[in-house]
């Protein structure tokens, strides 16, 4: 597999990675606090994975040679959820229109599928967004369980979802589809700038199928102006996140930058309590690796640790204290993700109430493949 292929080679995923890591369990955690507080149900939250790919990424230092994709970091962020909050169901839905993509999708997500709340409510579709958006609308619109906020004018439940759009080029990106994503929904996409960049000196050079497109993706002409701008990336952002007068708040932020691969992050929400948590959010994912990070561990710093965590503590089981007697160069705040990573690369099992892990003798073996068909 040539280099650039792996993880550690792509600073945008890198930067992609850590970001919904972060942001996938602070959005769950911000509604799920809410619990009878406000008018709109809690008891039901869905994240939404439109663009998933096989749900993981090859991995140069990996033991496994690969690292959990977006949707997995989705499961992730619902089963911690669960556990933290009972009578809190975080459901997960995700897509990929290649049937061999989605297949290994199924299989990479296998782990984390049961009844909630140990296990999470997932399915995989095999089909194009745009097909599964109204199917998935009408799951989150079901109401058939207690009403966990307080009581709403017309009785609704009025659920929360967050759908992060992330397709391999601007072409998928449907700004009709988006704009009638249910109420209550929160949505980041990931654009791809070079992908816009080249369609719009295609549609300047006369294409007019191709000026079309770029209509579809902006719901107008609002690309245009920009993309003549000697420096564009951040305009271009800008203008299809104000291309949605529909949210309250739309904003932009670019991502670090990797090769010729120029992305950025729109957000759209309607609670100014989400667009700080996803602001600093960015921030931390920018400075994860770097000297500036201070103590925060990116992914691939936690797969190495708690590689170097089992060979120590082997067969035994401790408390994260007393882990930190003996291996004093990570913090005790640091010890609790890399206990959690370790758990869910199978060295150990994790209890997060009591800190406490049971380091395996040996790593436990990989699942069977799903049999269930899409």
């Amino acid at each position: 597999m040539p280099e650039d292929k792996f993880v550690e080679a792509r600073r945008q995923t890198q930067h992609k990675l850590e970001l919904m890591e972060r942001y996938w369990g602070a959005w769950c955690t911000i509604l799920a606090r809410t619990k009878g507080r406000h008018p709109f149900c809690p008891t039901r939250l869905w994240l939404v994975d439109t663009h998933a790919g096989s749900g993981e990424h090859a991995s140069a230092t990996d033991p496994d040679g690969k690292i959990e994709g977006t949707p997995a970091l989705a499961a992730l962020a619902a089963r911690d959820t669960q556990r933290r909050f009972p009578g809190i169901e975080v459901r997960v839905r995700a897509t990929d229109k290649s049937k061999p993509v989605a297949n290994a999708l199924l299989a990479a997500l296998r782990p984390y599928r049961g009844t909630p709340p140990v296990g999470v409510d997932i399915k995989v579709g095999n089909v194009d967004w745009v097909k599964a958006a109204p199917w998935v609308a009408a799951e989150i619109a079901d109401e058939d369980h207690p009403h966990g906020g307080r009581p709403v004018r017309d009785g609704r439940h009025d659920h929360r979802s967050l759908w992060f759009i992330d397709p391999y080029g601007p072409e998928s990106i449907e700004h009709g589809v988006i704009d009638e994503l249910p109420a209550g929904s929160e949505v980041i996409i990931n654009l791809d700038l070079m992908g816009l960049l080249r369609l719009a000196g295609r549609a300047h050079a006369g294409e007019t199928a191709v000026r079309d497109l770029l209509g579809r993706i902006y719901g107008g002409d609002g690309w245009d102006a920009p993309s003549k701008l000697p420096h564009p990336h951040q305009a271009l952002a800008d203008a299809l996140a104000k291309s949605f007068p529909r949210w309250r708040h739309q904003n932009a932020y670019l991502l670090r930058a990797s090769g010729s691969q120029d992305r950025a992050m729109v957000h759209l929400t309607d609670s100014k309590t989400a667009v700080e948590a996803f602001a600093e959010k960015v921030e931390l994912a920018l400075k994860a690796g770097t000297v500036i990070a201070g103590r925060t561990l990116t992914t691939i710093e936690r797969d190495k640790a708690a590689v170097e965590l089992f060979n120590r503590f082997r067969g035994l089981t401790l408390t994260t204290r007393q882990m930190y007697a003996v291996v004093t160069r990570y913090s005790l705040g640091q010890l609790r993700p890399i206990c959690n990573t370790a758990a869910t690369n199978r060295y150990g099992r994790w209890d997060d109430k009591t800190g406490t892990m049971e380091w395996f003798s040996e790593r436990a073996p990989e699942p069977a493949p799903p049999t269930l068909g899409l």
